[in-house]
């Protein structure tokens, strides 16, 4: 088997319409997941780091249940369990001119809620490692 440098550069600095749409498609998808991710962490690594257990249990139980299961797993349950369950219908919906199909949505929140787990143990992490003495001389 011969590698075709000739078909290797056209694709690469001519890319059809198909690659390009995938492109956009997938920075799409990384990008709002990873900011749902973001907010969802924050929030979930405060409510860890309260002392009432009414709202520190419930995020210790999403933290170890997103970060147990695959991630495929969670991205598959998400969208065929609960659609097929009754429990919630992935419609298309239109955003700023653009149809985001219930695929794509499924996608986003999965990935979201997987990355907001693992934002909420680093986010935690951090605000833990801060020395006492400085978490004082901040908040003197």
């Amino acid at each position: 088997m011969n590698f075709n440098w000739d078909v290797f550069w056209q694709y690469l600095l001519q890319p059809s319409g198909v690659y390009l749409t995938g492109l956009w498609l997938t920075c799409l998808i990384a990008v709002s997941a990873m900011l749902l991710g973001c907010v969802l962490g924050l929030a979930a690594a405060l409510l860890r780091l309260s002392k009432n257990p009414l709202l520190h249990l419930p995020v210790r139980f999403y933290v170890w249940l997103m970060r147990g299961t695959p991630l495929l797993v969670q991205i598959v349950f998400l969208y065929t369990a609960l659609a097929a369950g009754g429990i919630f219908r992935f419609e298309d919906i239109e955003l700023f001119g653009l149809v985001v199909p219930g695929n794509i949505q499924a996608a986003i929140i999965a990935l979201g809620l997987n990355e907001g787990a693992y934002m909420a143990e680093i986010i935690r992490a951090g605000i833990g490692a801060v020395d006492k003495g400085q978490y004082e001389a901040g908040r003197s």
